[in-house]
């Protein structure tokens, strides 16, 4: 059986997968995007590239607004992510806490380093975003 598979993605993938396991909505911590939420969902990345080619992709070449609809596989990398903590990624936002301590920006980056910190912390990317977005 094939683990699953975890992706960092915008908002509009959930609303248009939104039977799909995903977290709880974060924010990156930029002040330029507060109202913008990021997710970690188990995809079926076919079924997204079915759905973009189908939906997404055609508005592309209109004259309709474009929608933000991405996705990125959490996949192991070598960041090192020692110094990211649950308290830092509240404090600042996942992704200026991820920029702040180890230079990286990019959503490939930002993916791979979201999959080392939920390996850190011994849970999934989905309860890594439980983690840092839930306080107790």
């Amino acid at each position: 059986m094939k683990d699953k598979e975890y992706y960092l993605c915008s908002q509009a993938v959930i609303e248009a997968f939104p039977n799909a396991e995903h977290s709880l909505p974060f924010k990156s911590g930029y002040d330029y995007e507060k109202e913008v939420k990021y997710y970690i969902a188990v995809l079926d990345f076919k079924a997204v590239e079915e759905y973009y080619n189908r939906v997404i992709k055609p508005d592309e070449d209109s004259d309709t607004p474009l929608i933000d609809f991405w996705v990125m596989e959490c996949v192991g990398g070598l960041m090192d992510v020692s110094h990211i903590t649950i308290v830092g990624c509240r404090i600042h936002g996942l992704f200026c806490e991820i920029e702040n301590k180890t230079q990286l920006t990019t959503e490939r980056n930002r993916a791979m380093t979201i999959f080392e910190l939920s390996q850190k912390y011994n849970c999934n990317p989905i309860a890594l975003i439980k983690k840092i977005v839930t306080k107790k």
